[in-house]
């Protein structure tokens, strides 16, 4: 397997299984939901066009397709660097290090332009509570992966 030395499992540390694993999951529902709301958005297209869809719920076209595009592509990165944490991929901790770097500037970004921009308290929620997860998130994937032991299995 090239010159990637092979950790034994029991070697390995318990966190880096942890986070491998919760960023698998948490992925795979970011995309399930995102290909769901793509789904419903073309089906909505042949009963309404999309400034009706979108004016109605008071979002922004142009704030809906950056987020669209920008949550399926974080999520597929997400669940290929999740799968290779688990494998010990060095390319994989520096992707999910990466995500956490683009990630926390872009949900901060969202987080004010949604207070600001909207006026509907469920969507403001949403987005908070979803700012603070991902935050805390983020934030822990920057310090454990960033921890000698850790630097070292990946090396």
């Amino acid at each position: 397997m090239g010159n990637v030395k092979r950790v034994q499992t029991e070697e390995k540390p318990k966190g880096i299984i942890v986070f491998g694993i919760l960023q698998i999951i948490f992925s795979s529902f970011s995309l399930l939901l995102m290909l769901f709301n793509l789904f419903i958005l073309i089906l909505a297209l042949a009963v309404a066009n999309i400034q009706e869809i979108l004016g109605s719920s008071g979002v922004s076209l142009a704030h809906y397709i950056f987020s669209l595009i920008y949550s399926l592509t974080i999520s597929i990165l997400g669940l290929v660097a999740g799968i290779g944490i688990l494998v010990l991929k060095p390319w994989a901790r520096k992707l999910l290090l990466s995500l956490a770097l683009i990630v926390i500037p872009v949900g901060t970004a969202n987080l004010i332009f949604t207070s600001v921009k909207y006026t509907d308290l469920s969507l403001i929620m949403g987005t908070t509570l979803g700012f603070i997860f991902g935050l805390v998130y983020y934030i822990l994937v920057l310090w454990y992966f960033n921890k000698a032991n850790v630097k070292k299995v990946f090396s």
